[in-house]
């Protein structure tokens, strides 16, 4: 969490916050099939196949594929496997929520799912092949992706 997120979160709590609130009613008869409510949430991304494996990357091949990758920080960490990190900052809440849907889409269609929390407009993604405790082409490929989309959403 950034030193500007824990203070503005710090002066809510001190604050409080007064208006009113949004209670759930019922069930939202388009939430009730989640499997068909997330296959249609972005029925405009679209995906080709390239060759990938969730196989270690040599140190030879993790260095040449990391640096496809420069705004991701590579974190190592020879216990819990190497890792990539990025923080991604959006506007609004709703910019990072859709952000993220369009991450979840990746992720399921490549059941390859990251490590990632969101706080208002901040969303902290940690990738690895946590299984194998190491990173695989899928991070890259997963991180490469992200960043695409990312791109394409502040163009």
């Amino acid at each position: 969490m950034s030193v500007r997120t824990a203070l503005l979160l710090a002066a809510v709590a001190v604050a409080g916050v007064h208006g009113e609130y949004q209670k759930v009613n019922g069930e939202c008869p388009l939430l009730a099939n989640a499997t068909g409510f997330f296959d249609t949430l972005l029925p405009c991304a679209s995906y080709f196949t390239v060759d990938g494996s969730t196989d270690c990357l040599s140190p030879a091949d993790q260095a040449r594929m990391v640096a496809t990758v420069p705004e991701w920080t590579l974190v190592k960490n020879a216990v819990a496997g190497d890792r990539l990190v990025r923080q991604f900052v959006f506007d609004d809440f709703i910019q990072a929520f859709h952000f993220m849907a369009q991450g979840a889409q990746l992720a399921q269609h490549n059941n390859h799912h990251p490590l990632w929390s969101n706080v208002y407009n901040e969303l902290n993604v940690t990738l690895t092949t946590d299984d194998k405790a190491c990173l695989s082409s899928f991070d890259v490929d997963f991180a490469s992706g992200l960043s695409l989309l990312y791109k394409q959403g502040r163009a």
